[in-house]
């Protein structure tokens, strides 16, 4: 780090490394301070996970290098503080829940990562709804198993294989409470169908 001129020997600081970093298009370095134990732990990415969104990112006159940080951390999946995402979301730069959040509309199209953003946002409920029942028109009864293959390659890529699981119960939750589809039985194996409209 001396011979790349990101540190010296005196050293000058935390700040120098990420401004240092972030003028060369370098992966941020990410810090887990524990003052209790007096330690710091120093993570650096071993390659840059899309060098069109860190180009992208230093060319945005309005981004301080606190918010880079933190829209890098975002790229990286890592977490980020509650405080930290309230401000970020305030600016219109990310979106979606804790943990699943992912950078905004706006800043995935200044990086030209529009396709990204769609599959990280996911689609309309009335969409996946849609899904559901034009399945059970074609097949008349089907498992939740059955649902939840059909939903999952278009539910959003930010949610684990857990919450897509979540996802689909409670899509399933609220068709049946519309009346819309309603389960042959209840408990484990239950098998869906649709609600005879009137």
């Amino acid at each position: 780090m001396v011979a790349l001129k990101l540190i010296d020997t005196v050293g000058s600081g935390i700040r120098r490394m990420f401004i240092e970093q972030r003028k060369r298009f370098f992966p941020l370095p990410d810090y887990v301070i524990e003052p209790e134990q007096q330690r710091v732990e120093v993570r650096i990415a071993g390659r840059i996970l899309s060098e069109q969104y860190i180009h992208g990112l230093m060319q945005q006159p309005d981004l301080s290098l606190m918010d880079v940080l933190l829209l890098d951390k975002v790229q990286k999946r890592l977490l980020i503080s509650a405080d930290d995402a309230r401000t970020l979301r305030a600016r219109k730069l990310i979106e979606g829940r804790t943990p699943n959040i992912h950078v905004s509309a706006k800043v995935a199209q200044v990086m030209g990562e529009q396709a990204q953003h769609t599959l990280n946002k996911g689609l309309d409920s009335a969409y996946y709804r849609e899904l559901v029942l034009q399945h059970l028109r074609n097949f008349t009864v089907c498992k939740r198993e059955e649902l939840e293959a059909v939903l999952r390659s278009k539910l959003p890529d930010v949610l684990s294989d857990a919450q897509k699981r979540n996802r689909v119960k409670n899509l399933l939750a609220d068709l049946s409470r519309r009346n819309l589809i309603a389960p042959e039985r209840k408990g484990p194996g239950a098998r869906w169908r649709l609600v005879p409209q009137k």
